[in-house]
């Protein structure tokens, strides 16, 4: 987790760059109001973390401690420094494989059963692509997904190895999300068995072909040999097949759990019973499709309006104070007692809410977002108190 947020201001000097780069191409590959969502989204999915990576260390360690096969005699794994020897290097590498193999697994699955889906869709319901797509995640998949990850506690990886592989493994996804770079500047070598921009374009299409393809997170072999490979042939258009349609982060992350909700309470109205529950493992793609939708991932102009300029201004305004409240809290959170965590948490997600609100052109009332920064500057001065800055 520090790994990701020392790297925030990295990633985001890097996205100024291909935004530049894209200025100078005239390309218009980034769109204001999707590339504030897709940050915007980034950072309530790291305060998410917050809470959740504590249920998930407990988790972990309580596994490890009752399963770890690094009690056993004949255990060979080293996690010390992998500079410090071949056998501390191999256990790395090793480390890594794994984990990306399981990524494969808790990716495909993702996509295969309606409740996992329900979070992984958050990172695929921009309909542009760029490396601000890449910090596009859900506030809630890894306290669905971690379960995939417990096998590496029962090897005996150690926690912070397991963080590190993690993190590292996010970073090379990064890089990923971009037009610029096609395989033909990439060695076919390297593209046969690392994941490349041309694949993961592939992953994020709605073109039919393209659909439920090249899950890979570092590795595309696991594609290949489990037959879901997929080459780039033809011009991706990105998105989901049933459009998000909005720039507000909340909605983002709950809306096809209210879509299961309300097919769970549908079918318990028309007497279908327990059957009824399906929609909770049911596979995405299996729901019909009708032809006025497809034709819909065509004509997604009309959903690009520029925003006003006082809008626009408030609006990004207000996300880089966002950003900055964000990180000031998650490198204030462990001094902070249990009710101001949770407090000052779910003031932050009213503000991403707010701004979600301008994004989409809602009517915002002054005195609303006036409020929201009062309290705010209230809670700014209480964590300044925390880390002594204020005597």
């Amino acid at each position: 987790m520090q790994i990701i947020e020392a790297l925030i201001p990295v990633f985001i000097v890097l996205i100024g760059i291909e935004l530049l780069y894209s200025r100078w191409q005239r390309k218009s590959y980034y769109y204001l109001s999707d590339s504030i969502t897709d940050m915007s989204l980034g950072m309530i999915s790291r305060l998410s973390d917050a809470f959740v990576l504590l249920g998930i260390y407990a988790l972990y360690v309580f596994v490890q401690k009752h399963t770890s096969l690094a009690s056993l005699e004949g255990y060979f794994l080293d996690f010390s420094a992998p500079w410090t020897g071949l056998l501390s290097s191999l256990s790395w590498l090793l480390a890594f494989v794994i984990l990306d193999f399981l990524f494969y697994w808790s990716h495909r699955i993702s996509h295969e059963i309606n409740i996992l889906w329900a979070s992984h869709v958050v990172h695929h319901s921009s309909e542009e692509y760029n490396l601000s797509v890449a910090l596009r995640q859900s506030a809630l998949r890894n306290a669905i997904t971690c379960l995939f990850y417990l096998p590496l506690a029962v090897l005996g990886l150690p926690w912070v190895v397991f963080l590190t592989v993690d993190a590292l493994n996010r970073l090379y996804q990064f890089w990923v999300h971009t037009k610029f770079i096609s395989d033909d500047s990439i060695p076919d070598s390297f593209s046969f068995v690392f994941v490349t921009p041309s694949h993961h374009r592939v992953h994020h299409a709605v073109n039919d072909p393209y659909i439920d393809k090249n899950y890979g997170g570092m590795f595309i072999l696991w594609d290949r040999i489990f037959g879901t490979f997929r080459q780039e042939t033809e011009e991706p258009v990105f998105g989901t097949v049933k459009r998000l349609k909005s720039y507000n982060p909340l909605f983002a992350n709950i809306h096809v759990f209210v879509d299961i909700y309300r097919n769970i309470g549908t079918d318990l109205k028309n007497g279908v019973g327990m059957q009824s529950f399906r929609h909770l493992w049911k596979k995405p793609s299996s729901y019909p499709v009708d032809a006025s939708m497809r034709m819909e991932q065509i004509r997604r102009d009309e959903y690009r309006l520029p925003l006003e300029k006082p809008r626009t201004w408030l609006a990004f305004f207000q996300f880089v104070a966002l950003l900055g409240l964000s990180v000031l809290f998650l490198k204030s959170f462990l001094p902070m007692d249990w009710i101001f965590r949770v407090s000052f948490f779910l003031l932050l997600i009213c503000g991403f809410y707010l701004n979600g609100r301008i994004l989409q052109r809602q009517t915002t009332p002054v005195w609303a977002v006036l409020l929201f920064w009062s309290v705010a500057a209230s809670g700014i001065y209480q964590i300044l108190i925390i880390r002594h800055w204020i005597s």
